[in-house]
């Protein structure tokens, strides 16, 4: 299928995060204001949108030329976007549908900063999914409620996921934005997987570690962990 590449994204980061997103960054980091957070999400909702858009056509054309429908390509999305700045780590996140995004911190900072929040639908198991047309109709006010950002002195990991993984671990929305839940699960994430840069079998480990056994629970499983 296609879809945007991780190059894509770093153009349209370069291009909508650059010049004065620095410094409305840093201004919001000594003083949150209102006018600060509105130019930080003006940035990443162009920047974030914009890749998520075109991951939108993309599949679209992938459709069209296989004679299906964009329905057929059903996914989510948890776009995550880093950078760090002399004064800390900016962590912007575009989530649309469930599964989530989470940064991991010290207990110092509090545990867990919880990046989006997953959209449910009528009835269990609905989710509002990319290749929605009426997802892309949807107002500014609604879609920028689905891009969060934190900026943080640092970090021990940023996790991304699809609720094939999230659900199973978290199981109710209360719990999955419950930082304490989130130190369990990498808690139990690490005592099957050694998250270490300089563990050449992380990888393997990790797709060992999505084979595991939840009763009803088996849904498609990703998940992406950045190391700072």
């Amino acid at each position: 299928m296609c879809s945007v590449t991780t190059e894509r994204v770093q153009l349209l980061a370069d291009e909508h995060l650059a010049g004065d997103f620095e410094v409305n960054v840093k201004s919001y980091r000594s003083d949150p204001s209102h006018e600060n957070e509105r130019e930080i999400r003006s940035g990443l909702y162009a920047a974030l949108g914009s890749a998520a858009f075109e991951g939108y056509k993309a599949i679209e054309a992938e459709a069209r030329q296989k004679s299906a429908e964009s329905k057929d390509y059903a996914t989510t999305l948890v776009l995550t976007i880093c950078k760090r700045y002399s004064f800390g780590w900016f962590v912007g996140c575009l989530a649309i549908g469930d599964g989530g995004a989470a940064l991991l911190l010290s207990p110092e900072q509090g545990g867990a900063r919880v990046l989006n929040t997953p959209e449910g639908g009528e009835f269990s198991g609905q989710t509002r999914f990319v290749t929605m047309p009426e997802v892309w109709r949807d107002s500014a006010e609604l879609f920028n409620s689905r891009i969060k950002f934190s900026i943080v002195p640092d970090f021990v990991a940023l996790l991304a996921m699809t609720d094939g993984v999230s659900d199973p671990y978290f199981g109710t929305d209360s719990q999955f934005m419950d930082p304490e839940r989130w130190l369990e699960f990498w808690g139990l994430l690490g005592e099957s997987v050694r998250i270490r840069k300089d563990n050449p079998r992380v990888h393997r480990e990790l797709l060992e570690w999505l084979e595991f056994w939840v009763d009803g629970e088996h849904d498609d499983r990703t998940i992406a962990l950045l190391l700072p």
